[in-house]
């Protein structure tokens, strides 16, 4: 249960995160809140991948792995947002609804390769493997595609 609840914690922190973000992006800017939001899940996700484990900081390590995500989810909220809002204003009139459309494509993409990429990493690596090393590759990967 408490995998969940680490895993449902960014969903629930969200709406905050789109309150907070919308409002940046209103009083500075659409383009910097949508920058802004997009370098702060980067970091934090790179933070997440590096993230010492509980053998080495104990307790810290899931109250840090809680804390992370809970940044990630209010940052998801200013990039999801955002760039619909962004590419909204910005495209053609013609286009806008196709061009819009490409935020929530673009999301299930993500979610697509994500799921090849852990189907793919379970196959390749056993049970202690994927508990060692193995869950922090896609952290890693996202990383260098940021």
């Amino acid at each position: 249960m408490a995998t969940y609840a680490l895993f449902a914690i960014s969903f629930l922190i969200r709406p905050i995160g789109g309150i907070i973000w919308g409002g940046i992006g209103d009083k500075i800017g659409r383009r910097t809140a949508l920058s802004a939001s997009i370098l702060i899940m980067s970091g934090t996700t790179t933070l997440i991948a590096l993230l010492p484990g509980y053998a080495t900081i104990g307790i810290f390590a899931p109250v840090l792995l809680l804390v992370l995500r809970m940044i990630q989810g209010f940052s998801a909220a200013g990039e999801y947002a955002g760039a619909a809002s962004f590419i909204a204003e910005y495209s053609p009139p013609a286009k806008r609804g196709l061009y819009t459309s490409l935020v929530p494509a673009s999301t299930a993409a993500g979610l697509l390769a994500g799921s090849l990429m852990s189907a793919g990493l379970f196959w390749l690596l056993d049970t202690a493997q994927m508990h060692s090393y193995g869950w922090r590759i896609p952290f890693c990967s996202r990383c260098l595609w940021d």
